[in-house]
C-alpha cells in the first residue's frame, strides 16, 4: 500500500468527488466508500441522481443525504454530462474528481493528484494507472497520451482530477454526445485551453467490468464514428490547425497495426 503524508485539512484545498447516479445503484456504495476512504483530508462528495426510479437506489441516496461529507441532489434524467455539470455547480471544491457510480478510487489518488496540480500551475488534468475489476481483471491498456493523437484516440478514463476554474472556462461537459465520449471531449477542451497533462504511473483507479454498458455500446463502429464526428464539430479549429499532424498520426497508427515500417513518418 502506497503512503503519503498530508498537511492538516485546513491547509489543503477542497477536492469535490462528483458522482452521477442512475439506477440501478447496486454498486454506488462501493464507489462512495472508496471516496470516503481517501487519505486526502479535505474531500466532499456530491451525488446527482439522474432521475432514478429504483427503490433500493433511492433508499441509499436518502441515507447518504444525512452524511456530513455528502451532498445528494436530484434532477430529471438528462444523461451523465448534465449530471456531472450539475454536481460541479453544486460543489465547492477547487479541484474536481468525477467518479462513476460503479467504479472505485485508491485512497491516495486524490492526494497525489492535488499535489501534482498544486506543484504545477500549468497542469490541468491528472490521470493515473487503471485496473479492471469485476468480470475482467488486469491493467487497462490505455494508449499513452500524445498530442495530437488524443484527438483520434482517447487516453484516459472518465476519472481524472482537474481544476474547477478550468471546467468553468471551457463551459463544462458538452451535452451533444449521444453515445458516450463526453469525458474524452472534455479532456480535449482542457488541452485546447493550454493545460498540461500529468500521468501518474501508479494504479489508483479501478474500472468495473460488468455486462453490457453505455461504454461498451459506445464502441459500436457506427456509434464511435458519430462520437468522433461530434468531437470534431465541437473542436473545429483545433482539428483544422492540426490536420497534417493528424494525417501523419493516422498513417503511423496504420503502420503499427499492420507491422509496416514507415520511415518518413518517424
Amino acid at each position: 500500500m502506497m503512503g503519503m503524508e498530508t498537511a492538516p485539512a485546513k491547509n489543503r484545498p477542497l477536492c469535490s468527488v462528483i458522482i452521477p447516479c442512475y439506477n440501478p445503484g447496486n454498486h454506488l456504495q462501493e464507489a462512495v466508500e472508496s471516496a470516503l476512504a481517501s487519505r486526502y483530508p479535505s474531500v466532499e462528495i456530491v451525488i446527482v441522481d439522474d432521475g432514478s426510479t429504483e427503490e433500493e437506489t433511492l433508499r441509499l441516496l436518502r441515507e447518504y443525504a444525512t452524511h456530513p461529507q455528502i451532498q445528494v441532489h436530484y434532477h430529471m434524467h438528462q444523461g451523465p454530462s448534465a449530471a456531472r455539470n450539475e454536481a460541479i455547480r453544486r460543489s465547492a471544491g477547487k479541484y474536481i474528481l468525477p467518479l462513476d457510480a460503479d467504479d472505485k478510487i485508491h485512497p491516495v489518488f486524490i492526494a497525489k493528484a492535488v499535489d501534482a496540480l498544486e506543484r504545477n500551475e500549468q497542469a490541468g488534468l491528472v490521470s493515473c494507472g487503471v485496473e479492471y475489476f469485476g468480470d475482467r481483471t488486469g491493467r487497462c491498456p490505455l494508449p499513452p497520451y500524445r498530442f495530437p493523437s488524443i484527438l483520434l484516440r482517447n487516453s484516459f478514463v472518465c476519472s481524472c482530477v482537474f481544476r474547477r476554474a478550468d471546467w468553468a472556462a471551457v463551459g463544462g461537459y458538452k451535452t451533444n454526445l449521444r453515445h458516450g465520449g463526453e469525458d474524452w471531449d472534455f479532456w480535449i477542451s482542457l488541452i485546447e485551453l493550454g493545460r498540461e497533462v500529468v500521468q501518474l504511473d501508479d494504479i489508483l483507479f479501478y474500472y468495473r467490468q460488468h455486462g453490457p454498458s453505455r461504454t461498451t455500446g459506445s464502441l459500436k463502429p457506427d456509434h464511435l464514428r458519430e462520437t468522433i464526428r461530434t468531437i470534431r464539430e465541437n473542436h473545429k479549429l483545433l482539428f483544422r490547425r492540426n490536420r497534417w499532424a493528424l494525417l501523419k498520426d493516422r498513417v503511423r497508427w496504420f503502420g503499427v497495426r499492420h507491422g509496416l515500417v514507415l520511415e518518413k513518418f518517424h
